[in-house]
């Protein structure tokens, strides 16, 4: 991951299990850039309830993240 790349998009779409969610930020926090976006959709096959998973979710992305995008409504709902 050098150059002078403006742009990095890494695609994880397929089913979001919390296990390759985190590994998926895990990568995406070690690309250098001066911004970060994440665009999350619903974690799929959650275990127990979402609202604290998302809570973790946020508590890992807060140090580094310039801005989260949150597609779904299953974050939303209080867990």
């Amino acid at each position: 991951m050098q150059g002078n790349a403006v742009l990095w998009v890494c695609g994880d779409d397929f089913k979001g299990a919390i296990e390759t969610i985190y590994a998926a930020i895990e990568t995406f926090k070690a690309i250098p850039a001066q911004r970060h976006v994440l665009v999350l959709g619903s974690i799929e096959e959650a275990p127990g309830s979402g609202g604290p998973l998302y809570r973790d979710l946020g508590a890992r992305l807060v140090p580094w993240i310039d801005r989260a995008i949150l597609v779904g409504s299953d974050g939303l709902e209080g867990g």
